[in-house]
């Protein structure tokens, strides 16, 4: 549907944005390259929280990743459906994230866009924090408002600030429940580590 694409690097994810960060980066395929964020993320999605096995390499051939721009969109949705699931990309606002995240059950993966593009597996989003499945720095917490800055479109109107979420589903609706689950309670660990110890995970970014 929409032919964004995406490039990302380490660099992006800058101290100042980044709550805690965790090295093991569980359920999580990392990207190879700074093109292969979209690749990486989808294939996080489908492969632990969707059971539908892939690799990141087989996700760049079927969506006909670019080594100099990344992966739009649409590539990741011709990627998705090639491995058998429904999938579609829409511009949301943050509750209306929430609300996909409450009622399906599962993941999403978020287009952020400043101050590059990039793609991640978004976990949880409440009022205060967004926990992210990153392929280039691992799982990590950020405050609602850093993840804002960076996900919501340039051209959203002040008064309906919107951003970019692609959405994937088996057809028989089967979804790993106990895998999100699990994600979201290492959420929560790392939450708590944050407030016995006053500081981040590794690394320290305050």
């Amino acid at each position: 549907m929409l032919r964004l694409f995406a490039v990302s690097c380490l660099a992006l994810l800058t101290p100042a944005l980044c709550i805690a960060a965790r090295a093991d980066s569980a359920r999580l395929i990392t990207q190879s390259t700074s093109s292969d964020c979209g690749p990486a993320a989808l294939a996080t999605l489908l492969t632990f929280y969707l059971d539908t096995p892939a690799q990141e390499a087989e996700i760049m051939r079927l969506a006909s990743t670019d080594p100099t721009i990344g992966t739009s969109l649409k590539g990741l949705e011709t990627a998705a459906a090639a491995k058998k699931c429904d999938a579609d990309s829409f511009r949301m606002d943050y509750a209306t994230l929430q609300n996909q995240l409450r009622a399906f059950g599962t993941p999403v993966i978020v287009r952020m866009l400043n101050p590059e593009p990039h793609f991640a597996v978004v976990l949880e989003a409440n009022d205060k924090e967004v926990g992210l499945s990153d392929p280039a720095v691992g799982n990590i917490i950020m405050s609602r408002k850093a993840f804002l800055k960076r996900w919501i479109a340039p051209a959203a109107k002040p008064s309906a600030p919107e951003g970019y979420v692609f959405v994937a589903a088996r057809p028989d609706g089967k979804v790993n429940a106990a895998a999100f689950a699990q994600a979201r309670r290492d959420l929560a660990q790392m939450r708590r580590a944050l407030e016995t110890k006053r500081a981040p995970l590794i690394p320290s970014f305050r």
